[in-house]
């Protein structure tokens, strides 16, 4: 069933308030039916499609969030448990542990091991985050980590598997598994998924078992063709809704023009999407009127181009799915669309203090947006509540409530990487000083060191350095590549031709093998297969018989040959080959 939000958006400000206001009952069970007797279900479950969690959930983390910042003023843990509604002290507790991690008793003696860590560590657990998601084909993250931290690396340690409850590697094998599960249950094949996250097969295998309770063989089998033709099916029909969706449309014509049983796609959707396809269609329908709404046509002209006889026959059908007419809706987006520019430019607007939740998200994603623009002059948060008009608690409480970190640390990750950015264009710390309203250059050498753990100069050395390095390093494994493609080709041997290259350009033999894979796509064992097949053939193609020919090209059997040849050719040729004079 498709719950629509807009519908009970009502309703779930109505519970918000209610909890916010009544956190000291027990349960909330009795309300809801007094109050929503007969959409109790559908606004459920638009209250969790909205928070991600239960109504029960909101309301009994909201309650255990209160005792704690009563505890954290220095409230008695007994009076505290009568006031947020528990009846006994030893539920409270249990309860609290299982949100916090700790007692009461510890928060009201002071215990820190359960708040946010400093900012400066929160940054390098979202850059660990990040770098993480995007290496899935590297091992050994933790080795990596210890030697970029080196002395710090065992306080980063510990407050990453705080946040996570795992340790940096159990936390990218979880990763790793989800990645191969996706990939896998959208039809790649065993060594694909393996090759993209950097495992072999086997290895593979035994993370998803570990992992997820799968292994790839049983994921493939569950989805089998059946199931690619049906997802091929439901792909094929939702192109063509999207194609031809100011037309009027329905699940006959669909069927008869792609050429499917009716009721096959009826049930395909029903069984993959969760809805059926007319809903499907509607759903579609109503969100290309609000986009042409939100466009500023009329009502007319979203009529016509609709292809609806009628602007009533709109009419009646928007305000069917969305309980609102069409005019009604883009009066609404009107009053409550952000301006950017009269935002921008607007020196006294309050926006943050309260507004609905929506709208503090539009004017969250400005302050973002401003962050950004104003990199340069921006020095901390103050900054940024004098240019909106408000006040900085209120904006810092909104940004951490719904971004889920310091607006400070917003702030500081900015102007840092345009620091970056100015350092790599080869600028000088006394011209970026300038440039980035900081006092002093002694004070942005501070900064820098805080947030980077090095000084700009070094940085700035480092990173050009290692861009330098890295371009010679390409030029000198291309050359290296295609002196030995041509010793192979000339002399048909592999071990003494590596090595020799290996000596020459000062690296190990297995690098050697690495950079021509990483660069061709293939082993060199491969490629000196191939020069040896296509070595054999033309001299058979010039009457060389065939065991000599064989021989000349370092096969040691007729046997390895045939071998060869079917395995890069097939059969097809190969009669042909072997009917040829000896």
């Amino acid at each position: 069933m498709l719950i629509t939000v807009e519908k009970y958006a009502a309703q779930i400000r109505e519970i918000e308030q209610f909890v916010g206001v009544n956190f000291n009952q027990p349960t909330i069970e009795n309300y809801l039916n007094e109050r929503f007797n007969g959409t109790k279900v559908s606004i459920k479950a638009a209250f969790k499609k909205v928070h991600g969690k239960s109504i029960t959930k909101y309301h009994n983390e909201y309650r255990l969030n209160t005792a704690r910042e009563l505890l954290l003023a220095g409230a008695p843990c007994k009076k505290v448990a009568k006031d947020v509604g528990y009846s006994s002290l030893p539920a409270f507790c249990l309860a609290f542990k299982n949100r916090f991690g700790c007692s009461p008793g510890a928060v009201t003696k002071g215990d820190n091991s359960n708040q946010s860590p400093p900012l400066n560590y929160i940054e390098e657990l979202i850059k660990i985050e990040d770098y993480i998601k995007s290496h899935p084909k590297e091992r050994l993250f933790t080795q990596y980590f210890f030697q970029f931290y080196k002395s710090n690396f065992p306080s980063i340690r510990y407050y990453f598997k705080r946040k996570h409850k795992k340790t940096i590697d159990q936390y990218s094998n979880s990763y790793k598994a989800e990645i191969a599960e996706k990939m896998l249950m959208s039809g790649s094949n065993t060594l694909e998924v393996a090759s993209a996250i950097g495992l072999s097969p086997s290895y593979l295998t035994q993370l998803l078992a570990k992992k997820k309770g799968v292994t790839p063989a049983e994921i493939n089998k569950q989805i089998g063709k059946t199931t690619r033709k049906h997802l091929a099916i439901i792909e094929e029909v939702k192109t063509y809704i999207a194609q031809h969706i100011d037309s009027q449309l329905s699940a006959t014509r669909i069927s008869e023009t792609l050429h499917h049983f009716k009721k096959t796609v009826k049930n395909l959707f029903l069984q993959y999407e969760g809805l059926d396809v007319t809903r499907y269609i509607d759903q579609r329908r109503i969100e290309r009127a609000k986009e042409l709404l939100m466009k500023g046509y009329s009502l007319k002209e979203v009529s016509a181009i609709m292809n609806y006889s009628h602007s009533s026959a709109l009419n009646a059908f928007f305000k069917a799915k969305t309980g609102l007419t069409p005019m009604d809706f883009a009066e609404l987006e009107k009053s409550t669309a952000v301006d950017t520019n009269t935002i921008f430019y607007t020196s006294k607007v309050n926006l943050i203090n309260s507004i609905q939740t929506q709208k503090v998200i539009d004017v969250l994603a400005l302050v973002d947006e401003y962050v950004i623009k104003q990199a340069d002059k921006i020095k901390d948060d103050r900054d940024v509540a004098r240019y909106f008009n408000v006040d900085v608690d209120i904006l810092r409480r909104r940004y951490l409530e719904y971004r889920g970190k310091y607006l400070k640390e917003t702030i500081s990750v900015t102007r840092i990487e345009r620091v970056k950015e100015l350092l790599l264009e080869g600028k000088s710390v006394r011209l970026i000083y300038q440039l980035m309203n900081f006092e002093t250059p002694v004070q942005l050498t501070a900064f820098f060191r805080k947030c980077v753990k090095m000084s700009p100069t070094a940085f700035q050395k480092i990173s050009i350095g290692k861009r330098i390095r890295h371009l010679k390093s390409i030029d000198t494994h291309s050359a290296m590549l295609a002196e030995l493609e041509l010793l192979i080709r000339s002399n048909l041997e592999l071990n003494n031709t590596i090595k020799a290259l290996a000596q020459k350009y000062n690296m190990g033999t297995s690098n050697v093998r690495y950079h021509f894979l990483k660069s061709r796509g293939f082993s060199v064992g491969d490629f000196l297969t191939r020069c040896k097949l296509e070595n054999a053939i033309n001299l058979m193609l010039k009457q060389v018989p065939i065991l000599k020919a064989i021989k000349s090209s370092a096969f040691k059997t007729i046997d390895e040959f045939y071998k060869a040849y079917v395995s890069r050719y097939g059969e097809h040729g190969l009669y042909s080959i072997f009917r040829l004079p000896s």
